[in-house]
């Protein structure tokens, strides 16, 4: 049993259900006969991945991107406007509690149609960017991957399409994290230009394996958090749960959630609604959630220091 994240219209909640932990990086568009002609040598695959198992992994999640309207936050709210959804959404802040929200129809119509507006160019812009990851890569599946680029250092690797549009950093660990994650953020680069960052986080029995997928232009940045994101194993841990609070794909087992003390399970709860606003995953989530995990890492430091 699995519980993952589901965003219906404006509400936001917890499901439990039967899930397998890969599911989150799983496209489920192929057809079975090409699904396993492609996919094969990656699927259950807890081994440290080759350049061309890399870059696989990574068509798979850019066609899962481009093809799932789940992918997209908010695509419902923008694509169905109406007064009645906006009210429900402006509810839930506790800033317009008691306030009657009628009394300001045009006014909450106007600003919503501004921000819609800009949020669409946004979602536009991301699905072009995807469209050129998917081509990229599968250029390189035609052609049998002659000329991808793979820096490879042990658990670690590098690889850049061809082209050298899309890069890919890749780090295989010893030990997990019990959540499977298929997350995309925006975070903004230098001169303050998008950067669209896939982050993909695949647990097994006794091992994880993480891949950041972007484009190549913005590797130095992305390199630069990369560094610091490897440096210590409570780096890994706080931007996962970062990451988690910041998109909705990823499932986790229901007894990390059952865990937790019940205010900060009520915390986590409501801290789901407010993704926009957690966009950073670069900064810290303010609460764990992976307590277990949490002690043993800082045991473990204590115990080598």
């Amino acid at each position: 049993p699995r519980a993952h994240s589901k965003r219906e219209r404006l509400n936001k909640h917890i499901i439990y259900d039967k899930i397998h932990i890969n599911n989150a990086t799983v496209f489920k568009g192929f057809c079975s006969y090409h699904d396993n002609k492609l996919f094969k040598c990656i699927d259950n695959n807890c081994d440290i991945k080759t350049g061309e198992e890399i870059l696989l992994q990574a068509y798979r999640g850019v066609c899962k991107s481009l093809h799932e309207e789940g992918c997209y936050p908010f695509l419902e709210l923008i694509e169905q406007p109406s007064f009645k959804m906006c009210k429900e959404f402006l509810k839930q802040d506790e800033a317009f509690e008691g306030v009657n929200l009628d009394d300001y129809e045009t006014e909450i119509m106007e600003n919503y149609n501004l921000i819609a507006d800009e949020h669409r160019n946004k979602i536009l812009e991301w699905h072009n960017i995807l469209a050129g990851y998917k081509e990229s890569i599968e250029r390189d599946i035609r052609e049998n991957f002659i000329n991808i680029h793979t820096v490879q250092n042990d658990n670690s690797a590098i690889v850049r399409t061809s082209d050298e549009k899309v890069a890919i950093l890749y780090n295989w660990f010893n030990w997990k994290i019990p959540v499977s994650l298929f997350n995309y953020h925006r975070l903004k680069g230098k001169k303050s230009v998008d950067c669209i960052l896939n982050f993909t986080y695949i647990p097994y029995e006794n091992s994880a394996e993480l891949f950041w997928i972007f484009l190549n232009r913005d590797f130095n940045f992305f390199y630069d958090y990369w560094k610091w994101f490897l440096a210590e194993e409570i780096n890994i841990l706080n931007t996962i749960e970062s990451s988690m609070m910041a998109f909705e794909n990823w499932c986790i087992s229901p007894t990390v959630i059952d865990a937790l003390p019940q205010k900060r399970r009520e915390i986590f709860f409501k801290d789901m609604y407010f993704n926009n606003e957690r966009s950073n995953i670069l900064k810290d989530y303010d609460m764990s959630i992976f307590d277990d995990i949490r002690i043993q890492l800082i045991n473990k430091h204590h115990f080598t220091t």
